[in-house]
């Protein structure tokens, strides 16, 4: 029989190990490049999750794989209850998981302490290294499985270049007539497609050839303002520099001290109460930059 502890002793116990960090590799553009460091994470893997086309592209790996399909909470879960099995997991992401990539979701999902991030090249940097063009001064945005194109026009409106990730819905041809229908004819589209695959393809385009341009489905675009702005932006925008139809309208050192008033800041709802035509609201979208 085991002896009882004595009064005033304890026993000890064995601390819970942590479950192995989950390891989130960028694949790059086209066929995956990893890092020596990014390689060994993947060859250790017991388990890889991905997308379709990125698990195919690692045919020999002999882990059991787990596809990126519908709802991502699902997926985490998997990926939780393999690491927390003691299984190393390797997550394959396009271009670099921490730039409109799954990384994100991880994040939100595991904390940083339970991840390992291998970067890679995103497509906005490939695609302004085939252009020839710097990309430190470009905003990036997504709208891929999203609907709301504020951030483009936003981005286009204080930076005159945008580079924008597309879908089956936001194509290029459907975001160049919807800028075209904002009164964006001064911008010209790069459209890249395929981006390190064989089948790679860059085009430039004036919006006005580009509402009609079929592009494959991995296609990144970069817009560009060709020529200045014709009302550079400012506080209290001239009258002038407003479409309108009605002569009853807020008018500009009004529109100047109000905005100077209420010092909108990134990220603020501003509402527009009995806003009639609307330019003290349309000033102050342009001038948030959020």
């Amino acid at each position: 029989m085991t002896a009882a502890p004595r009064p005033g002793t304890h026993t000890a116990m064995t601390p819970t190990p942590s479950p192995p960090p989950v390891a989130v590799i960028g694949c790059g553009m086209g066929r995956p490049q990893f890092s020596p460091d990014a390689a060994a994470a993947l060859a250790a893997a017991s388990v890889i999750v991905g997308g379709a086309r990125l698990l195919a592209a690692v045919p020999g790996h002999p882990g059991r794989r787990i596809p990126i399909t519908g709802r991502l909470a699902a997926v985490c879960d998997a990926i939780d209850a393999a690491s927390r099995a003691g299984e190393a997991v390797a997550v394959l992401a396009d271009g670099d998981a921490l730039h409109f990539g799954i990384g994100a979701t991880l994040l939100a999902r595991f904390g940083p302490q339970r991840l390992a991030f291998f970067p890679n090249i995103t497509a906005v940097a490939a695609a302004c290294s085939r252009l020839g063009r710097p990309w430190q001064d470009v905003p990036a945005v997504s709208l891929h499985g999203r609907t709301d194109a504020t951030p483009l026009f936003a981005a286009l409106a204080r930076r005159g270049v945008v580079a924008v990730y597309t879908d089956a819905a936001n194509t290029p041809a459907a975001i160049a007539a919807l800028i075209r229908q904002r009164g964006g004819d001064a911008f010209a589209m790069a459209v890249c497609e395929d981006l390190g695959l064989p089948s790679e393809r860059i085009r430039r385009l004036p919006l006005a050839e580009a509402v009609a341009v079929t592009a494959a489905a991995l296609t990144l675009v970069l817009i560009e303002r060709t020529t200045p702005p014709e009302v550079p932006l400012h506080l209290g925008l001239a009258d002038e520099a407003l479409l309108r139809r009605d002569a009853v309208f807020t008018k500009a050192p009004v529109r100047a001290v109000s905005l100077a008033a209420l010092a909108i800041r990134p990220g603020d709802v501003v509402w527009d109460v009995g806003a009639g035509t609307g330019s003290v609201a349309l000033e102050a979208s342009l001038l948030n930059a959020g």
